[in-house]
């Protein structure tokens, strides 16, 4: 719970200033006595923020790279052996795409302590999802040197159809915002925030594994993942703001900024189904395989003929303790520009 202590303290403080500041602005009869430099505004806005979850997109990069290796260098390997007697085509369509912008949505009301300084609290909610499908394909034709008659001549195909993440945010926030006026309707905002981040991703994959040949034989195999988690970590953000007041009690901004947006230990399920048909069988499907724990990253290293590879992947852990936990976060921290109204209501 280390991830949250700062935050907390934050927050804590700025809610007995922000409590303190309201409560002020009242006589002691309840008769609502407002100072005259005294009032609310409401705000509401969306925008744009670049995001780099990488430890998220670790799937997507490692199948990317580990199917190029495992088909597209092994048959390269076999054709440099072989010579004549291995030949192969092979392509692939579609992209792994990966999480790298969301668009974030919010909503803070602001109370004015002074004409220029004034605390926040609101609320912000940050989604994407990324979906992608991808085929491989690869036409292969060998012969054995010492036996020309024999000839295997087969179609490989793997599928992803489709591949989907999705990572989402939600995001309490109080802040601390200081007004400096430009023109008689123009205003230069410079503010910081901070708050608890509760994140959650969802990772699912349908993988199609597909052999043909010319003896009319072939075989398909479906494997189809789905993994999912949540975790709590902070969020700590700054920037500037230029707000333009178009009415007496209405105003249009446009701020920017960067935010800091951690979770760690995020926990969740794992489930695993697998199907396998051919020309000679019916299909045939084992039990699904259900699992609860903590995500981590795992190195993988693979040695064959054709050359070595090594990559990272997630995997699920009993024990939250476990240092590959500690290096898998949900990280949401990204540059911000957002657009949005504002409301005096007091």
């Amino acid at each position: 719970m280390r991830i949250l202590r700062v935050p907390l303290v934050f927050l804590v403080g700025i809610s007995l200033i922000l409590l303190s500041c309201v409560t002020s602005a009242y006589g002691d009869d309840g008769s609502g006595g407002e100072r005259s430099w005294a009032k609310l505004k409401l705000e509401f806005y969306g925008g744009y923020s670049s995001l780099n979850p990488s430890d998220l997109n670790t799937n997507a990069n490692y199948y990317e790279k580990y199917y190029d290796w495992y088909y597209g260098n092994q048959y390269l390997y076999c054709s440099s052996v072989y010579g004549d007697y291995f030949q192969s085509t092979g392509s692939k369509s579609g992209e792994f795409q990966k999480i790298n912008r969301a668009f974030p949505l919010g909503v803070r009301i602001k109370y004015y302590v002074t004409s220029r300084l004034a605390l926040s609290l609101g609320f912000q909610y940050v989604t994407k999802e990324e979906t992608s499908s991808i085929k491989y394909q690869y036409d292969v034709r060998s012969t054995i040197p010492d036996d020309p008659q024999f000839i295997e001549d087969f179609i490989r195909t793997l599928e992803f159809s489709p591949l989907s993440i999705t990572l989402k945010g939600y995001t309490p926030l109080l802040g601390i915002h200081y007004t400096i006026p430009l023109f008689q309707t123009f205003h230069l905002e410079g503010f910081v925030t901070g708050g608890i981040l509760f994140a959650r991703f969802k990772y699912s994959s349908k993988n199609i594994y597909g052999y043909s040949n010319i003896y009319e034989f072939w075989e398909e195999s479906v494997s189809e993942y789905g993994y999912e988690g949540k975790g709590t970590g902070y969020t700590l953000g700054a920037g500037v703001r230029v707000e333009w007041h178009a009415l007496r009690n209405f105003g249009l901004f446009i701020e920017g900024g960067y935010s800091l947006q951690k979770a760690g230990q995020i926990f969740g399920p794992y489930t695993y189904d697998y199907c396998y048909r051919d020309c000679n069988a019916s299909e045939i499907c084992d039990p699904t395989i259900n699992y609860e724990g903590y995500w981590g990253l795992s190195s993988v290293y693979i040695n064959r003929e054709w050359g070595g590879f090594s990559g990272k992947r997630l995997q699920l852990f009993s024990d939250s303790t476990d240092s590959q936990v500690g290096d898998f976060h949900l990280d949401l921290s990204g540059f911000q520009i957002r657009f949005g109204l504002s409301i005096r209501i007091r």
